[in-house]
């Protein structure tokens, strides 16, 4: 079994359609680039170990995303 089948039997995870838009964009920017396929997990796994604290990050931006939702309404 290769790598890439045994990516194929994860767990699912649900996104926003922006963000799969987003996630879509790096891996085709990344093959035009380097000209090697990447998978999303690649794309998760390298940003969640790019930050010291992810879950740190994660409430600054929600914080930041509820302070910009309150600002509409």
């Amino acid at each position: 079994m290769s790598e890439m089948d045994k990516i194929r039997y994860g767990p699912v995870i649900r996104v926003r359609r922006s963000l799969y838009g987003r996630l879509l964009k790096v891996v085709g920017d990344y093959a035009a680039r380097y000209g090697v396929r990447i998978t999303y997990s690649d794309v998760i796994e390298a940003l969640l170990s790019s930050v010291p604290n992810v879950v740190e990050v994660v409430h600054e931006y929600l914080k930041r995303k509820h302070a910009s939702e309150e600002h509409k309404s």
